[in-house]
């Protein structure tokens, strides 16, 4: 009875010309243990990441105090201008110390 239906499964699929998927049989612990390997992935990405990220504007803001040193050695910038620009906040908003 098994080999009759499977031939009458297989003739109505290449009749109706469904191309058969097989697939995989996964109980709910695969699932899960997937799942929080899966946060734990994400999770690991978005914290080196954001040391990247750090390391990056660290460098760049360190970049930008030697160039502000170098125009005060050429004489390109005053001193009082220099120490202006060196009182902003690095990250991105106005400091008090800025305006005084």
């Amino acid at each position: 009875m098994d080999v009759v239906e499977t031939q009458a499964t297989s003739e109505i699929v290449s009749a109706l010309h469904v191309p058969i998927v097989p697939t995989l049989a996964v109980n709910g612990e695969e699932v899960a243990a997937m799942i929080v390997l899966g946060m734990l992935g994400i999770g690991l990405v978005s914290v080196v990441g954001s040391y990247i990220y750090k390391i990056v504007r660290a460098r760049a803001y360190e970049s930008s105090r030697r160039e502000i040193a170098a125009y005060v050695a050429e004489g390109s910038i005053s001193a009082d201008d220099a120490q202006k620009l060196l009182m902003t906040n690095p990250k991105g908003g106005c400091s008090s110390n800025a305006f005084k």
